[in-house]
């Protein structure tokens, strides 16, 4: 499996979707949660199915030591972390 992208199908869809709202809004000038609702909203037309502000717990040595809330689920299976910014900072850059 090494080199093989999981849920590859998938992955590609939300890239589309997340074009589709680019490419509809442009790159800049609208505020996140806009974003969101049109890219959760696109995601839905394709046949998806999209949780949004999904709380988890996160655990560490078995013990709750937090919670974390994701902006975007997709399908149960892809996590999808929306930002609306001109660039992303270079931590966050691989």
């Amino acid at each position: 499996m090494r080199g093989e992208l999981l849920e590859a199908e998938l992955v590609c869809s939300i890239v589309a979707a997340f074009f589709g709202v680019f490419n509809y809004f442009g790159g800049g000038g609208m505020c996140e949660s806009a974003y969101i609702g049109a890219l959760a909203y696109e995601l839905t037309l394709r046949g998806h199915k999209v949780d949004r502000e999904v709380t988890v717990p996160v655990y560490y040595k078995g013990k709750l030591v937090a919670r974390q809330r994701l902006d975007m689920v997709v399908d149960d299976k892809v996590i999808v972390e929306c930002k609306a910014t001109d660039r992303l900072p270079a931590t966050a850059r691989p």
